[in-house]
């Protein structure tokens, strides 16, 4: 899931060693699938195996806190599996006392979030994003084909109406396929990175 990522960065950062021993045999669990305990094992059992691996990977969460301040950002969380949406609720809603944040980029209102502002609203800040306008896009156009030395005006509108407002979208477009001509671009963002 999400968190498999962050679980070994963590580790790494300051305050990630001061695990419990306990929390640490789960998050080796997770990190390291051949440390996966095996059938008949009576940790095997997945629901017991998810309250454990929870409790580690808040207790990780805590550890680290309590050295820095913490900022989780989970792009995309519109695709979480629901194991991840779960540790991510209980994340923001038992947090208030931890020195993180975590902030999620989705394309709807996530049901974790959605859950989590309705028990504690205070914990939740919504904060919706549009697309930039016309003069703003073709200010970050400008400025990005400056530093590119490759501008051409049929190009620029082509890449401009593509990306629709969507700054990280025109920004690919200008490094992917700054030389392509524009009814050879990629219709979309995911399109773009598929063809990475």
């Amino acid at each position: 899931g999400v968190f498999v990522d962050l679980v070994t960065k963590l580790l790494a950062a300051p305050g990630g060693l001061g695990v419990a021993p306990s929390a640490l045999k789960q998050l080796q669990r997770l990190t390291q699938p051949e440390l996966a305990p095996h059938t008949g094992d009576p940790e095997a059992d997945p629901r017991h195996l998810f309250h454990l691996i929870l409790e580690a990977i808040t207790d990780l969460v805590d550890a680290v806190c309590h050295e820095q301040p913490v900022v989780i950002l989970v792009d995309d969380a519109h695709y979480m599996d629901p194991a991840s949406a779960d540790l991510a609720f209980d994340l923001v809603a038992n947090g208030a006392a931890r020195r993180c944040t975590l902030a999620f980029t989705s394309r709807t209102k996530l049901a974790v979030a959605v859950a989590v502002d309705s028990d504690a609203p205070d914990a939740v800040s919504w904060l919706r994003l549009r697309p930039l306008d016309e003069q703003s896009s073709r200010h970050l156009f400008d400025s990005l084909t400056q530093s590119m030395k490759s501008t051409a005006d049929a190009a620029a509108v082509g890449r401009l109406e593509l990306a629709a407002g969507n700054p990280l979208f025109l920004r690919r477009l200008l490094m992917e396929a700054p030389m392509r001509e524009p009814d050879s671009l990629p219709l979309s963002l995911t399109d773009l990175l598929t063809q990475r």
